[in-house]
């Protein structure tokens, strides 16, 4: 439906005018003026212009919040987008405040938020898409205030749970809790990982253990994961190196028992 100001007076097409050009509103085989008839304005078509809806105007084609304190939202539909300013941002762990504008933008698909005062060393942005999760300011605690600590990061994963260990097998790790987890594959030829850092600071280090066990000789077989192999063994245990190492990759190797282990380059596992 066409809906046209002239003279002051609104006016909408004629469902019956089928398509048209040329005729100005005043043409009644072309169209009918727009009344304030309660019937109109309630129930099938309201036209606004300038109006208070609540605590939301319409402002240049766009449905505005009237929020004060450098607090704004606005509906953009011909934009497709969603936009919020906000005077303070960080949330409870934040260290900085810049203040906020909150992007959610159907035409480049993401949900964008950055600063709106943004310091000199960095323009504080943050954005989630398809792609994945991106951020370039490291203003989020990773400690409570009360420990004295200061650790930013741009990116922080405190995993608190109440969850009860369970053990059905030896070296198996099945339920653990983890603050940050990855993990990455590639169907290509270049090397995935799970995690990549730069001057990696480790607080404490934990490594994959492997058990080696038994009281009569036996073969084993060693996966990528493996880092601390432990020989719990009486006897002889032939061990065979992962078949798909990745370059660079260390393993340690410790007999706590009476047995020994022989190490193997790696061969194809029975019945593959």
């Amino acid at each position: 439906m066409d809906a046209v100001k002239y003279n002051n007076q609104y006016y909408i097409a004629r469902i019956d005018a089928g398509t048209f050009t040329g005729f100005v509103p005043t043409n009644t085989g072309k169209w009918n003026t727009f009344g304030a008839q309660f019937e109109t304005i309630a129930t099938n078509l309201l036209l606004a212009e300038g109006a208070n809806i609540g605590d939301w105007f319409i402002k240049g084609g766009k449905i505005v919040s009237t929020m004060g304190d450098g607090n704004r939202i606005e509906l953009d539909a011909s934009m497709a987008r969603i936009y919020i300013e906000s005077s303070s941002g960080g949330g409870d762990y934040a260290l900085v405040d810049f203040g906020a504008k909150m992007t959610i933008d159907a035409n480049r698909g993401i949900f964008e938020t950055r600063a709106k005062n943004a310091p000199n060393y960095s323009n504080a942005v943050s954005y989630m898409s398809p792609t994945g999760i991106f951020s370039n300011m490291a203003g989020t605690d990773g400690m409570p205030a009360s420990s004295g600590y200061t650790h930013r990061g741009a990116i922080v994963g405190l995993g608190f749970a109440n969850v009860p260990a369970r053990t059905w097998a030896i070296n198996a790790v099945d339920t653990i809790v983890a603050g940050v987890y990855g993990r990455a594959s590639n169907s290509g030829t270049a090397p995935a990982f799970g995690g990549f850092f730069y001057d990696l600071f480790a607080g404490g280090l934990i490594f994959g253990r492997k058990c080696i066990t038994g009281t009569s000789n036996n073969t084993w077989y060693l996966n990528r994961e493996d880092t601390v192999v432990i020989g719990y063994t009486s006897a002889a245990s032939v061990v065979y190196l992962p078949a798909s190492p990745k370059e660079g990759q260390v393993i340690f190797v410790k007999q706590w028992w009476r047995g020994y282990m022989r190490f193997r380059p790696a061969k194809r596992l029975p019945n593959l």
